[in-house]
């Protein structure tokens, strides 16, 4: 195992990777992307409620859902 990474909730969504970030929902309920090379965060973005949707990731810009209702689209930095 090259590294971990805590979160306060669970993940239940599969991963998205895209060149050196890792993003992935939580129940805690943020979405949050992750360095791919060292497991550190790189940002985070809080919904309303937990996200357990898998993002899909296109032309700089994460998709996902959340149990919120509010289906999001996050430029990533």
């Amino acid at each position: 195992m090259k590294w971990k990474f805590h979160t306060h909730g669970q993940v239940l969504s599969s991963p998205a990777v895209v060149g050196d970030t890792v993003y992935v929902g939580c129940t805690d309920p943020n979405l949050y992307a992750v360095d791919r090379e060292a497991g550190t965060l790189k940002w985070k973005f809080e919904t309303g409620s937990r996200v357990t949707s898998s993002p899909a990731v296109a032309a700089g810009v994460v998709h996902f859902e959340s149990y919120d209702g509010i289906f999001y689209a996050v430029e990533a930095p």
